[in-house]
């Protein structure tokens, strides 16, 4: 992260997808499976962001389900 004032605004726009189009694909269609996990047992996140690297960000990427779908047309793909 460059500086707080990205942190905030990726915090916030992953919680606008996370009660906007998250919910509303998990509403129509629920998880498979309770809790996701690597092969030797890791868990794995619904969605990794630059929040979880060091560096700048690149808005530009967006997240699952939403424009410009560079992360797959639906919320809970590539899972």
């Amino acid at each position: 992260m460059r500086d707080e004032d990205e942190r905030k605004v990726l915090e916030e726009e992953l919680k606008r997808w996370q009660e906007t189009t998250l919910r509303e694909a998990l509403e129509a269609l629920p998880e498979r499976r309770k809790e996701f996990t690597t092969t030797s047992g890791r868990p794995v996140k619904r969605l990794y962001t630059p929040l979880d690297v060091a560096g700048k960000p690149d808005e530009r990427l967006g997240n699952p389900g939403g424009f410009p779908f560079t992360r797959g047309i639906h919320p809970t793909m590539y899972r």
